[in-house]
């Protein structure tokens, strides 16, 4: 017996279903964001960014450790240390679990 599986990829703002829906990847405010969109949909979002992309600045892309800014908070390396040295249990790849993250910067008096 041989098994498909199927995956569909759905705009996430008006549940169009087609082969143009891909995600987007954006950021702001040091979060990033993805969404699927339709040709549509991205359409718009590029419509609607186009003029604060026109008047920005270009920024190249970070290493991990260039990555610590006060907007987007300590880096993972900085945690996992901290977590080591005080005997806790943290991954040493992938995301590091938000309460470890919030007892890190209790810790540092955040």
């Amino acid at each position: 017996m041989a098994k498909r599986t199927i995956v569909s990829v759905v705009d996430d703002i008006d549940g169009y279903e087609g082969p143009d829906v891909r995600t987007v990847t954006f950021s702001i405010e040091g979060a990033t964001y993805e969404i699927e969109l339709g040709s549509a949909n991205n359409a718009l979002l590029d419509n609607a960014l186009e003029p604060f992309i026109s008047a920005a600045r270009p920024v190249a892309a970070q290493s991990g450790r260039a990555r610590q800014t006060a907007k987007s908070g300590p880096a993972a390396s900085a945690i996992r240390s901290w977590a080591r040295e005080n005997g806790l249990q943290v991954p040493d790849r992938g995301r590091i679990p938000s309460a470890l993250r919030e007892d890190f910067l209790k810790s540092q008096g955040a």
